[in-house]
This record gives C-alpha cells, sequence and structure tokens, in this order.
C-alpha cells in the first residue's frame, strides 16, 4: 500500500482463498460489503465468486458436516489446582532469591530472571488448563514433555536465545542454577499429579468400562472420551487420514502421546503438527515438513495440529477433520473444513451438549458463511462503497535522496528501536515514555526519550484516539532525529 499503490509497474497476482473475511465473522451483508471493500483497497484488488460450484464439487468435494456431542466435565481439582499454585509461587520466589546475590546485580540478570518467571508462569498455566480440559492423564503428559526437553537440552539455551544475553561469566552461572531450578520444578509438578493417579491408571483406557471410571475419576474429560470414541469408529474404515484440530501446541502433543498408550488404537499411527516457536511445545521446520510428509503418504493416520495445517496444505486424501476445539472465527471454520478433501469425507464439530455459547458461535460462524457467499455472489465488483473509506491524510516522511519512508503506522517500532539501541543501565530505562492528555475531541500524546540530549519532550498533534496521537508524536520524533543526523 505504501510502495506499490503509486508505482507504474504493480504486479498481477491471482489468488484463491476460502474466505476473504479476515475479522470473526460478518454481521450483516452490509457489513461484509465493508470488509471485502476494505481488502480490494488495501490490495487495489477485485474479489470475484464462482457462481455455479457443481464442477468445483467433482474435483474438491465439500465435507459432510457432523455436530458430535459430548457431557460437561463433572471432576473438578480445585485442590490439586492450589496446590500446584502453591508451587509455582515457591519456585519463583527461588529465582527472585537467586536473582537478589550479590553477583547477580546487572542488567543482564535481570534480563534473565525476568524471562524465567514469564516462562515458568506459561508453562504452569499449560498445565492447568491441560488438567481442566482434557484430564489428569493428558497433563502428566506435559510434565513428562517438559522434564525430558529440560534433560535433553536445558532451559539454558531457550533463555539466552531469548534474551540475546551474550557469554559473561555471571550469566552463564544464572542460567545453569535457573535450569536446574526448571527441571526441579516439572519434576515436583509430575510428582504431585501423578500422585492423583492410581497405578495402572493409563490401561483404564483400553475398555469401555475403564474409560467410563476414567471419566469420573477426572483421568479424563468427557471431550476426550467422546474424542476416543470418533477414532474407535474408524477401525473399520480402510485409508484413514484425519486431522484433529485443537487450540494450543501442548494439547496437541500430550494427547499424542496419551493416545499412544491407548492399545485398542495401536493399529493407527499418531502424531503432531505445531508452529514453529521458540517455546518447548513447538516443532522446528524439518519436524514440521518431515511429520507432513508421513501424514500425506498414510503412514501418519491421525495427526493433532493447531491452526498452523487451516491453510496451505494440501492433503487429497484427507478423509476426515475434527475440530477438537471450535473454529473461532469464519475464516477458520472455511479453511479447516477445506482440509479434508476427499470424497464422502467429513468435518466433526466437537460441541458440548446444553453449551449455549459455544451453539452460538457456530449459529453465527454459519450465518457468516452465508452472507459472504450471497455477498460474494451478488455484488458489483466495480462498486467500492466510496462513502465507506474517505482518503485519509498521508502521515509519512519520505527521504527523498534516497527514497526511504517512515510512515505513521511504522514510526512507533523505529522510535522503539532507536531507544534500544541507547546505552543505559540496571537503574535506567531505556524505552520511551508517552503521556496522553485528552482535549475532549481528541487526544495528545507527548513523547519523552530516555535521554533529552537529542530532543527534549515532544507535544504531537491532536488526533481522534490515543493510538493515532502515539503515531503522529513518534512520526514527528523520526523527523527531527533524522534531520539531527540521527
Amino acid at each position: 500500500q505504501d510502495y506499490y499503490h503509486q508505482s507504474d509497474h504493480k504486479p498481477k497476482v491471482f489468488g484463491m482463498t476460502a474466505s476473504p473475511v479476515i475479522r470473526k465473522g460478518v454481521s450483516s451483508n452490509l457489513d461484509c460489503e465493508v470488509q471485502f471493500t476494505e481488502l480490494e483497497k488495501l490490495l487495489n484488488a477485485k474479489i470475484y465468486a464462482v457462481a455455479d460450484r457443481a464442477e468445483i464439487e467433482l474435483c474438491a468435494p465439500s465435507a459432510k458436516e457432523v455436530d458430535r456431542y459430548y457431557d460437561p466435565k463433572t471432576v473438578c481439582f480445585k485442590d490439586l489446582s492450589e496446590e500446584l499454585g502453591f508451587l509455582h509461587s515457591e519456585y519463583d520466589a527461588l529465582i527472585t532469591t537467586l536473582q537478589n546475590k550479590p553477583n547477580y546485580q546487572n542488567k543482564e540478570s535481570d534480563e534473565i530472571a525476568k524471562e524465567s518467571q514469564r516462562r515458568l508462569s506459561n508453562s504452569s498455566a499449560k498445565i492447568l488448563y491441560c488438567i481442566d480440559d482434557i484430564g489428569l492423564l493428558c497433563a502428566s503428559e506435559v510434565t513428562k514433555i517438559y522434564i525430558e526437553r529440560g534433560q535433553r537440552t536445558g532451559w539454558l539455551k531457550k533463555a539466552s536465545d531469548a534474551t540475546n544475553i551474550q557469554s559473561v561469566a555471571n550469566s552463564s552461572f544464572l542460567l545453569a542454577e535457573i535450569s536446574a531450578l526448571h527441571l526441579k520444578f516439572f519434576e515436583d509438578m509430575s510428582r504431585i499429579i501423578d500422585k492423583h493417579l492410581q497405578q495402572g491408571s493409563d490401561v483404564l483406557l483400553n475398555s469401555e468400562s475403564g474409560c467410563v471410571e476414567a471419566i469420573k475419576t477426572g483421568y479424563i474429560s468427557p471431550k476426550l472420551y467422546e474424542l476416543i470414541q470418533i477414532f474407535r469408529s474408524f477401525s473399520n474404515c480402510d485409508h484413514v487420514r484425519c486431522l484433529i484440530f485443537v487450540d494450543r501446541k501442548i494439547t496437541a502433543r500430550a494427547m499424542e502421546r496419551t493416545m499412544k498408550k491407548i492399545g485398542h488404537l495401536s493399529h493407527f499411527t499418531f502424531s503432531s503438527l505445531t508452529g514453529g516457536s521458540s517455546s518447548v511445545d513447538a516443532l522446528t521446520p524439518k519436524m514440521q515438513k518431515d511429520t507432513l510428509d508421513s501424514f500425506r503418504s498414510g503412514k501418519v493416520n491421525l495427526l493433532f495440529t493447531t491452526d498452523v495445517a487451516e491453510e496451505g496444505i494440501d492433503v487429497t486424501d484427507c478423509s476426515c477433520v475434527i475440530r477438537f476445539d471450535l473454529p473461532k472465527t469464519t475464516r477458520s471454520y472455511m479453511q479447516s473444513r477445506g482440509r479434508a478433501r476427499q470424497k464422502d469425507s467429513q468435518y466433526i464439530l466437537m460441541i458440548e451438549r446444553e453449551n449455549v455459547k459455544q451453539n452460538n458461535l457456530i449459529s453465527a460462524i454459519l450465518r457468516s458463511e452465508k452472507s459472504m457467499i450471497e455477498t460474494a455472489l451478488n455484488r458489483d465488483s466495480e462498486d467500492l462503497l466510496p462513502g465507506f473509506f474517505p482518503v485519509e491524510e498521508k502521515n509519512e516522511y519520505l527521504v527523498g535522496t534516497t527514497g526511504a519512508k517512515v510512515t505513521a503506522g511504522s514510526s512507533i517500532s523505529v522510535i522503539v528501536q532507536y531507544c534500544d539501541k541507547l546505552l543505559g543501565d540496571k537503574y535506567d530505562t531505556t524505552k520511551p515514555l508517552f503521556e496522553f492528555t485528552n482535549h475532549g475531541d481528541g487526544f495528545v500524546c507527548t513523547l519523552m526519550l530516555p535521554s533529552s540530549d537529542m530532543l527534549p519532550p515532544l507535544v504531537g498533534p491532536k488526533a481522534r484516539n490515543k493510538k493515532k496521537a502515539k503515531q503522529l508524536v513518534c512520526l514527528d520524533a523520526c523527523k527531527q532525529l533524522h534531520q539531527l543526523g540521527v
């Protein structure tokens, strides 16, 4: 938008998508028209839809939608959650104690401690989520995932990568101590969870009566039990290829490990596919490719995945898609449904019985899909609804000699990056400070840089909201700093 729209030689691109709507959904045909027009304006494009889908159905048949209902959970692990919460607080305090040692009084050590406490909190929250959503057996597997990762590579490398710490002796010692604390934390958490599991509890899932008992004790959730029942229904099917969509990476990993231990599902091959990140439950790009290749070839039958597999993955033999966690948006619903490519494939939505919120969500998504299709087929593609999109004033700083440009939208990140390069010690912040003044009909933002040597506090122009006011004052700062030779 900043460059190509002004170019005399624009690229010509043909693109296809199941859903041109990128927000949660649409509330009406008019809302859909507005979103379509926004996209056309942004990309300098035109949206068209196919009116007759008969030929498309021959090449890419639509999956049959099936609703599978499960009972609400009845077991609440309040005491266990409190015990695990106390354990987290204890280890969080131990990290603070380490941080306060005299030889760790520096900025690098503070960053390491802060990052370690954030990761400890995130990991603890993931385990509690699994206890509540899928049961104790899967939560136990989560703790083992963290323990195995800690024993193999330790938290040491992950923390240094995340904080960009240089090889300073004291920092390395602190990282080593914190790595040991993290490993001990997960070992203690695993011990506490396993204390609530009877010996041999994992074999309960090998029989129907055992599964019922596992639900009563909270070893598995009713939702997970219903998924196992769906898998059992595949036993007489040939060439099963099924994608199971979940919200969280750790859920995919934990469920994969749990399902592999169920004897009557041993004729299936399970795996998981998640996006790449620095988290322990993420996969490397090579692992992602190898997993997807195994699914395509049939070496893997049942693949747990996150939204990473919603778009751009074509497996023509995929016979079933299961939404273990419901889609949150119309786009997510349509994209994931499109992964079921085989003839007579199924798209299974798992819905809690009498859950009004979930039923309303699905109803809203279906209405949104219908509205989007109707709008795409009936709209005048030449009409861009100009009344909805008045031409905005251009807020940018352009360097004529080089063509370099800073826009209002990019100005904040430029200022933050500039401040990060300023030297500071433990007690000085290198972050820019912003103060807002409400003028009734708009806001004015004042920017204060960490050092006033270059620029004194800068007052920006009035804008309709705080975000815009912040952008404009940063844009002004970028301009002045560049003119000063920065």
